[in-house]
């Protein structure tokens, strides 16, 4: 088995709510310090979670790519270099290059991915080193799908805890320039 999290405990963690989720396209989100690709394929009534660093050359994109069916196979092809993998088991499609893919149930209008400790995660797929804090043309983590720590007391969505996830984040790694709105929630895997 190629799963290198096929050895690791694994839960269901509530990355947003179905309503939070553009159609027939994918949403950036981030766990602790990975970020992930959501695919809503409301087409084929399916979702999908992979990587969002593209195995070619790592550049964290593949929510942006396009998703369409090749010989039934659905995929998304990454919008630098047009590779194209399969949104179900991750395989390159004419290559030999491979995305992490993740189990998505909807539960209500819960979207809920399966993943691994966030520690694990993080260790194969986190980002912080290679993540732009701050840029004049585009704010791809406060643009991603808000997700809230596990545990952190929400009202009746998720973006009414930015004020508490602002103070964690703050308390844990400091902020650069005050907070904001727009920053990134992070979910806490166990």
């Amino acid at each position: 088995d190629d799963d290198i999290f096929a050895r690791s405990e694994k839960s269901w963690v509530t990355v947003g709510k179905t309503s939070d989720f553009a159609t027939n396209v994918g949403s950036p989100i981030l766990v602790g310090d990975t970020q992930l690709a959501v695919f809503n394929n409301a087409k084929r009534g399916e979702w999908y979670c992979t990587q969002q660093a593209c195995p070619h050359k790592q550049a964290l994109v593949l929510s942006e790519g396009i998703i369409g069916d090749a010989d039934g196979v659905e995929k998304v092809a990454c919008p630098l270099h047009k590779k194209q993998f399969g949104l179900k088991d991750g395989a390159q499609i004419d290559g030999d290059l491979k995305l992490l893919t993740f189990p998505v149930k909807i539960e209500g209008d819960e979207v809920r991915v399966e993943l691994p400790a966030e520690a694990e995660l993080d260790a194969i797929l986190g980002t912080s080193g290679l993540r732009v804090l701050k840029s004049d043309c585009i704010d791809i983590p406060g643009d991603a799908i808000k997700v809230p720590p596990r545990g952190a007391k929400v009202s009746n969505d998720f973006v009414d805890g930015q004020k508490e996830l602002d103070e964690l984040m703050k308390s844990q790694s400091g902020v650069i320039g005050g907070t904001s709105s727009n920053s990134t929630m992070s979910v806490e895997v166990k």
